[in-house]
């Protein structure tokens, strides 16, 4: 039998239906459903346009506008959720790496490194400490992280917990051996 107009949106929308999905695209475990994977997917959107926007802009910190800076916030929180996913095979938090080698994110990450805003400076870090469990991506990063050791002794000697966290992380994940990296 063809399944009608409501039978066909019933099914489509079957809770079981977007839990797996939710499960294998973005790696979520419980709680999945069409408008999560909806709104999911519109957040990877916007943070694969502000990422190909910034295109390993040197300098993201000197963003203006509210609206500017609060995207790039929307972005790395994206970003930072993804490298904490718990199945990094899901097809979105799989894309990652290659979606920062494509817009140059790295450097954009980096660079941020310098904002004056807590909240940017700790996002961008655990974005970094992710990026660094990627073995393709270490060892450029590793080389550019290690130049600007200052800064990189601030972050670790720090009072904020979150980005002293973050910071060790990524300094173990730049320094693991291949395949042994800390999530």
């Amino acid at each position: 039998p063809i399944c009608g107009g409501r039978e066909w949106a019933r099914l489509g929308r079957a809770k079981p239906r977007w839990e797996k999905l939710c499960e294998t695209d973005w790696g979520v475990r419980a709680g999945g459903s069409w408008k999560e994977y909806r709104r999911r997917l519109q957040r990877w959107r916007a943070m694969q346009a502000v990422l190909v926007g910034l295109r390993g802009s040197g300098s993201p910190a000197g963003i203006c506008g509210s609206i500017a800076r609060r995207r790039l916030f929307e972005a790395l929180e994206v970003l930072a959720e993804l490298g904490a996913s718990p199945d990094p095979l899901a097809v979105y938090p799989s894309r990652v790496p290659a979606l920062i080698r494509e817009s140059e994110g790295a450097k954009t990450l980096l660079a941020l490194l310098d904002d004056e805003s807590p909240h940017l400076l700790c996002l961008a870090v655990r974005c970094l400490a992710d990026l660094a469990a990627d073995d393709d991506a270490r060892q450029e990063l590793k080389e550019n992280v290690v130049r600007r050791g200052a800064l990189v002794r601030a972050l670790l000697e720090g009072d904020d917990v979150e980005v002293v966290e973050a910071s060790a992380r990524m300094m173990l994940n730049l320094h693991a051996a291949a395949g042994a990296p800390l999530l």
